[in-house]
């Protein structure tokens, strides 16, 4: 098996091709933990994007690959090994603290998981063109964008969307990109 699998992986890299299934994401649904609190049926349910396992880790081994600065946690809307909701956590236990204490108080929540527009493509080719990897890893990493494609569940049977923006759901890439791509302008 090891013998296939590195053969494979040389013909990958000798063609300049990836597999299309590793370009792809297939949307599923599973239901919140906390479901029967809410009292909206879509509400209920959790989007979750598979990828590929293989091509995953291709292009996570890949993308290690390329030269770049690692950014400080603080420059970046995402922490290492930490949970949305901590940060929304503390904030009640802060509030409930103070108001067991008679202190006036106020608070502001907001959530950001969709506030920034999805990147276009080009503006990810600068980025790795910018940095040096293996030869012939630039254009593999770009196949992973530029041919992404997403698997949904339509009403009507599935769906196959191409994505023009942005990268896979759920791909481990995603928030250095994000990263990366934001971090000069801010």
């Amino acid at each position: 098996i090891q013998t296939v699998l590195f053969e494979f992986l040389c013909t990958v890299r000798r063609h300049q091709y990836a597999p299309v299934r590793w370009h792809s994401s297939a949307a599923f649904s599973l239901p919140k933990p906390s479901a029967n609190i809410s009292a909206l049926k879509y509400d209920k349910q959790r989007t979750v994007h598979s990828l590929c396992p293989m091509g995953s880790a291709v292009y996570l081994v890949m993308w290690n690959r390329l030269q770049y600065q690692k950014a400080p946690e603080i420059s970046h809307g995402y922490r290492s090994n930490r949970r949305r909701g901590n940060p929304q956590m503390q904030h009640h236990i802060v509030s409930h603290r103070l108001r067991k204490a008679n202190i006036s108080h106020s608070g502001v929540s907001h959530d950001v998981k969709n506030a920034f527009h999805s990147a276009p493509h080009r503006e990810f080719d600068l980025i790795i063109d910018q940095r040096a990897g293996a030869p012939g890893d630039d254009q593999l990493l770009k196949q992973r964008y530029r041919n992404a494609t997403t698997n949904i569940k339509a009403l009507d049977g599935p769906l196959t969307m191409r994505l023009t923006q942005g990268t896979l759901p759920g791909d481990k890439i995603a928030a250095v990109l994000f990263r990366d791509m934001y971090e000069p302008r801010i």
